[in-house]
């Protein structure tokens, strides 16, 4: 009587629907409605919102920072939200930017940058201040506010 009732408030079409909208969409989904019918309806709930956190997570940590060099040009773009997750990867970029060369960290399109990003980037300024090798850095946030 539980499935069935189960399987008529899941209809096929939202399914099929979830299904278009990607694997990002579609795993948490049907995880979620796997592990209710494997367990009870908190649990599968709690599970689905893990595997949904995991996606999450997982899109944006990848998307976060990018990175071009050329020669003694080093252009770090920060993107939309850069969480905490992307640190170490800003530190390693950092840490290989050549001495005597040009910096420009472009935060245009940031909306959201975690303090902890902010505090390596004033390290590595404070550091590159020091060196004097550096000769030029930058930085622009979308509002215009300096990081």
């Amino acid at each position: 009587m539980l499935l069935f009732t189960g399987y008529k408030l899941t209809r096929p079409a939202l399914v099929a629907a979830q299904y278009r909208l990607g694997r990002q969409r579609f795993l948490p989904f049907i995880v979620t409605i796997g592990a209710i019918l494997a367990t009870d309806l908190l649990q599968g709930v709690l599970i689905g919102l893990v595997c949904a956190t995991y996606f999450l997570v997982r899109a944006n940590y990848g998307s976060a920072l990018r990175f071009t060099r050329s020669g003694q040009h080093a252009l770090p773009r920060l993107n939309t939200e850069v969480s905490f997750l992307n640190r170490n990867e800003l530190r390693r970029y950092l840490s290989g930017v050549p001495e005597g060369g040009d910096l420009i960290i472009d935060a245009s399109q940031s909306r959201f940058i975690d303090p902890d990003i902010r505090e390596d980037i004033h390290r590595f300024v404070d550091g590159a201040m020091r060196a004097v090798s550096w000769s030029s850095y930058a930085v622009s946030t979308a509002d215009r506010r300096p990081i």
